[in-house]
């Protein structure tokens, strides 16, 4: 059953927490954070924040978790335990970077009395209102409970609204889920315009990419992502060379669309998107094994999924189901693909031999 006790702080406590490392808060999920949100507060609200406490409105309590305690003789006190934020990391953020001098108040931020502080970083404060801010009363919901305890905990405290279910995956794969990061960082995902802006999309086909490239024939519904990250999950360490065939793979992608021809396509035209990026992804062992040029495979895939839609009805068809993560739909799909592809290899291949003759012929 889940523990909570009151802690009564001062923001000074808890930006030290942070500073020596004993609260997380970084937006860098691990399984102990529970939940990632994404970073939503502009300056202003920030900086709104901040002119509350220095005129003294009331702070809303944050709501910790205790991941470690590293003094079990004294465990009730703040300063023996590491915490991860539950419910809070906005507005402690905004007093994390602020005393950090990560930021100026917004323009628009009010006077503190007759004091005037827009613009002002922490540094620029006076002494009075630098000590006003570091002394201002903090409440801490402290928790200690189960992985599902705080899930139902976080639930609650947002209205009853529950995590994506990408969210709760990448809590359940802990420090595995710095390897989504990774790939979420390449420069495909700068390409397809999904780093950065659609974040929680970019984890799950991230994580779409990992499952194919470690079971070929797993499908990717709600199930079976469960299984998979619940095995991964519990392993020390990833299959490297599946891990490195996915950068592999992602590498050679990015060089064959990185081109004007796609790049100056209307959005509705981009193709390069979760749904048929999995069937891309899925002929790419063949365009490698058989050294197929970046450029080459851009042809094909231009051809399939721009130029030519109308000769592979079956696949069209499939996608606009709108169901597209069952084992079965992916076959269907991939074998449209795969068909498609190994018509384009077989003119590679009679063109190359018809280059090769026409320079022996040359030659006599």
């Amino acid at each position: 059953m889940m523990k909570q006790r009151i802690l009564n702080l001062k923001v000074e406590d808890l930006f030290n927490a942070y500073d020596e490392k004993r609260l997380e808060i970084s937006f860098e999920l691990n399984k102990d954070m529970i939940i990632e949100r994404q970073e939503v507060w502009d300056i202003r609200k920030k900086s709104f924040y901040i002119h509350s406490i220095l005129i003294d409105l009331l702070l809303m309590p944050f709501v910790f978790v205790k991941k470690i305690n590293f003094n079990k003789k004294d465990n009730d006190e703040f300063l023996n335990n590491e915490y991860a934020i539950l419910d809070g990391k906005q507005r402690a953020m905004a007093l994390i970077q602020y005393i950090n001098n990560e930021f100026p108040l917004d323009d628009l931020t009010p006077d503190v009395k007759t004091v005037e502080i827009k613009g002002l970083y922490f540094s620029d404060l006076s002494k009075r209102l630098k000590d006003k801010l570091l002394s201002a009363d903090v409440v801490i919901y402290e928790n200690e409970g189960t992985f599902e305890e705080n899930i139902d905990a976080f639930i609650r405290y947002n209205g009853g609204i529950p995590p994506k279910p990408i969210e709760l995956f990448r809590a359940k794969l802990g420090l595995h889920s710095k390897l989504l990061n990774y790939i979420c960082d390449h420069d495909l995902f700068k390409l397809i315009n999904l780093n950065g802006t659609k974040r929680f999309q970019d984890y799950e086909l991230a994580l779409y990419l990992l499952m194919i490239e470690s079971n070929k024939e797993i499908g990717l519904s709600k199930d079976e992502k469960e299984l998979f990250v619940d095995k991964l999950s519990r392993s020390k360490r990833i299959n490297k060379n599946a891990f490195d065939n996915l950068i592999l793979k992602l590498d050679y992608l990015e060089k064959a669309f990185n081109r004007e021809e796609y790049i100056n396509l209307n959005g509705t035209d981009k193709y390069l998107k979760k749904s048929h990026l999995v069937a891309i992804y899925s002929v790419l062992n063949k365009a490698l094994s058989n050294n197929l040029s970046e450029e080459d495979f851009f042809k094909w895939a231009n051809d399939f999924f721009y130029l030519n839609k109308g000769k592979h009805p079956k696949y069209w068809t499939e996608v606009s189901r709108g169901s597209t993560t069952s084992k079965s739909s992916i076959k269907i799909r991939t074998d449209e693909v795969d068909n498609s592809f190994k018509e384009y290899l077989k003119e590679i291949k009679i063109n190359n031999n018809k280059v090769v003759q026409l320079k022996r012929f040359i030659k006599k």
